[in-house]
């Protein structure tokens, strides 16, 4: 019965799931989910390790938690995309130099996948402050389109091409 855990922990789990969902069209959205086109373009594999630093942050704050952290560890990046085990969420976490992961919000980081892009602390921040939110690919008001098409513009032209079509 552990086997399909084990399977879908296992690395690379998380970006065959981005490859599903980023080619599944939806009613009025052709393009598939656009986050995980996203991430899927531009991210990229995170080694999962132990955690081994102080306290976890609050369960179901990542971005908060992995944004703090890595404002308060210089070798540090804050990463955002997507993460888990059966079945991956969009998630934060903190990397080092070497892309191996240190996650302050899950447990057992070690038995999960991650696939992300990893941001320069100062900068994530920046942009939470700016926006009232933590999280750099969403918020209270949905997808953040700017900040997407500034870092992958050929996408958002691809999808604008896509509703026109």
């Amino acid at each position: 019965m552990s086997r399909p855990v084990e399977l879908m922990s296992a690395p690379g789990s998380v970006r065959l799931h981005l490859l599903a969902m980023a080619d599944t069209a939806m009613p009025g959205f052709p393009s598939g989910f656009l986050i995980e086109r996203f991430v899927l373009r531009n991210g990229r594999q995170f080694r999962a390790a132990e955690f081994t630093g102080a306290a976890r942050g609050k369960r179901g704050q990542c971005f908060k938690n992995a944004m703090e952290l890595a404002l308060h560890n210089p070798r540090l990046s804050y990463v955002e995309g997507f993460g888990g085990s059966i079945i991956p969420i969009h998630h934060a976490w903190c990397a080092d130099a070497d892309g191996n992961v240190i996650d302050p919000t899950w447990d057992r980081p070690q038995d999960r996948d991650y696939f992300g892009i990893a941001f320069e602390a100062h900068a994530a921040w920046d942009h939470a402050v700016e926006h009232g939110h933590y999280g750099l690919f969403e918020g209270p008001r949905g997808i953040n389109l700017p900040l997407l098409e500034k870092l992958d513009p050929a996408l958002i032209r691809e999808i604008k091409e896509a509703h026109r079509g």
